[in-house]
């Protein structure tokens, strides 16, 4: 797609232009790095101990739940001892 350049706030448009469902991301300083309520598109923050395969694999199953009910603009967190809606 030719978006490795792209970083922030730019990644995140790009995103939303380019007609995708969802962002699903690590960073979970995003919420308080980008004004994510005027977003086309939800996020969604995988939590773990750390962002290594064998920590993030228990996320996948909530994920599926999440993906059920999102809404533009909203930023949910999924650990493993749940989900919760950020904003």
């Amino acid at each position: 797609m030719g978006w490795e350049e792209l970083k922030n706030g730019k990644l995140l448009a790009a995103a939303a232009t380019a007609a995708f469902d969802v962002f699903l991301t690590v960073d979970q300083n995003m919420k308080a790095q980008q004004n994510l309520s005027t977003l086309p598109i939800p996020i969604i923050v995988l939590v773990a101990f750390s962002n290594r395969r064998a920590d993030l694999v228990p996320l996948p199953p909530l994920l599926e739940d999440v993906l059920k009910s999102l809404k533009p603009g909203q930023l949910i967190e999924i650990r493993t001892s749940g989900f919760a809606v950020a904003n």
